[in-house]
C-alpha cells in the first residue's frame, strides 16, 4: 500500500479470501509483486485485468472526478 501498487482490498464474506484491486506498469510488475508477499506459497491468485470504462470518462469530463468509494 505505501508504493501505491495496491488500491483497494475488500474481504469475501464467509470465506477466507479477498478480492484486491492492484495497479501495476507491467504484467511482470505485477507478479514481482505478488510473488514478493510472505504468503505468496500459500496463495490462491487470480488476476483480471482492468481499464477506466467510458462512462467513467465521460462523467469525469462533465463533473469533475468520481467520487471515492
Amino acid at each position: 500500500m505505501k508504493e501505491g501498487k495496491l488500491k483497494r482490498i475488500f474481504r469475501v464474506v464467509g470465506q477466507r479470501a479477498n478480492f484486491s484491486i492492484w495497479e501495476a506498469a507491467s504484467p511482470e510488475e505485477l507478479h514481482a509483486t505478488l510473488t514478493s508477499l510472505r504468503m505468496h506459497p500459500y496463495m490462491d491468485v487470480g488476476v483480471t485485468p482492468i481499464i477506466r470504462h467510458t462512462t467513467t470518462e465521460a462523467y469525469e469530463a462533465a463533473h469533475g472526478a468520481m467520487p471515492p468509494f
